[in-house]
């Protein structure tokens, strides 16, 4: 009687994680796409057409967007399916979500975290969005952040208020962005601020199979990249986004390098999440 008890124990149990597998197994990845689309130095009518080539992607995540052509880019989805930064001067960011997908829990523009400044004068704020997928009910947040590029001493600030924020909050968390690291491909180092932004794990880097070189500056004017095989923009996961299946791309395409005065001088990044 007890082994057969036991018997029915074991297949029971076993019944059931192959169930909990199927339900992984079934659940439905989702991409979110983050780009620096330049202002200044690109046509908002060249930027969205180039979207439609990105796709398909979930959220949206963008930077250097001019707040004029801000509502371009919002009501992708719906009438509020969005946030768009107040900071950052005449660039903004933005970050949009498809409205049949994921329910909108609450947003914010975390212009300060426990009193210390993210973004004095014009320097941007992260944009946080704590989101609900429809389909598995999982509660996540997706934040888009723009780290100073001017100084390095802020960026350094900043890439540590991000870590003290992540490790207070209690869901899983997926950060896309610019965050300006100046990570040197050959040499597989960061700046000061990647150092400090990686360096206890907090933030786990969604690392691209493929490293490649995410900007074109030509400052001189000699047709040659002035940093070459550096990366500016990057996605990372904090808390328990880390034990989800986390991939990543830099989408290069023909002729995106060296860009042009209608063309962004970024090249966007995918991240692809599978979340438990």
């Amino acid at each position: 009687m007890l082994l057969a008890n036991l018997f029915t124990s074991i297949q029971t149990n076993a019944q059931e994680s192959k169930l909990q597998e199927s339900k992984l197994a079934d659940r439905e990845p989702f991409a979110i796409l983050a780009w620096n689309i330049e202002i200044g130095g690109s046509e908002i009518a060249t930027i969205k057409n180039q979207l439609k080539g990105l796709e398909p992607f979930d959220i949206l995540a963008l930077s250097e967007v001019p707040k004029k052509s801000a509502s371009e880019f919002s009501n992708r989805w719906s009438k509020d399916s969005f946030i768009v930064g107040e900071k950052g001067g005449e660039a903004c960011l933005l970050l949009v979500w498809d409205a049949t997908k994921f329910d909108k829990i609450k947003v914010e523009e975390l212009t300060k975290f426990e009193e210390q400044e993210f973004a004095p004068g014009i320097q941007s704020a992260p944009l946080i969005a704590q989101l609900r997928h429809k389909q598995s009910k999982t509660e996540f947040i997706v934040t888009m952040n723009h780290l100073a590029r001017g100084s390095a001493e802020l960026r350094k600030r900043q890439a540590l208020i991000l870590v003290e924020w992540a490790k207070k909050q209690s869901l899983p968390i997926i950060a896309v962005g610019g965050y300006n690291f100046d990570y040197d491909i050959p040499t597989k180092k960061g700046n000061e601020a990647f150092d400090a932004f990686i360096s206890d794990g907090t933030w786990k880097w969604i690392e691209p199979k493929q490293l490649i070189d995410t900007n074109w500056a030509d400052r001189n004017r000699d047709g040659k990249d002035d940093y070459p095989d550096s990366m500016l923009d990057f996605s990372f996961a904090a808390g328990l986004a880390k034990q989800w299946g986390l991939q990543s791309e830099i989408i290069v395409r023909d002729g995106d390098f060296p860009d042009t005065e209608k063309t962004s001088d970024q090249r966007p990044i995918r991240t692809t999440v599978t979340h438990k």
